[in-house]
């Protein structure tokens, strides 16, 4: 399954525009839910910098110069990734099936097999940062 933009959450969108979506899911995978002190003028020699790189330290510090930032957790890209792999499978598969691999229940696939979202019971998605135009 090909890993775009939709896949992240608003605020994890602004790091895979700077850095593509492959590169960002990795980065999540290593420091999601870290906060970093992000500098007006970045260097390489910031921490966040050693850390995220220095592209996504210049993209993050036009928006939150001088700031704390937080990555966001990687669940959601996962939660995403998983979503559309069900759908994929529902072509395939019978609901039992779909029930017995994912581990969910017939109205959680449903859910995402008709609504094309995912199907979030908790708060995270709500947690993340929200940006206009994202």
């Amino acid at each position: 399954m090909k890993l775009t933009l939709d896949h992240f959450s608003n605020s994890g969108k602004i790091i895979a525009r700077a850095i593509g979506p492959e590169a960002a899911y990795k980065l999540l995978q290593q420091y999601g839910g870290q906060s970093f002190y992000i500098s007006e003028s970045p260097t390489v020699a910031h921490a966040a910098s050693k850390k995220l790189g220095i592209e996504v330290h210049r993209a993050l510090s036009q928006l939150w110069p001088n700031q704390e930032f937080e990555l966001p957790v990687i669940n959601y890209v996962e939660k995403r990734l998983r979503n559309d792999e069900i759908r994929e499978d529902s072509k395939n598969l019978t609901m039992r099936e779909l029930i017995q691999k994912y581990q969910l229940t017939r109205y959680q696939i449903q859910k995402i097999i008709n609504s094309g979202d995912p199907v979030d019971r908790d708060t995270q998605e709500n947690q993340q940062l929200k940006f206009a135009g994202f």
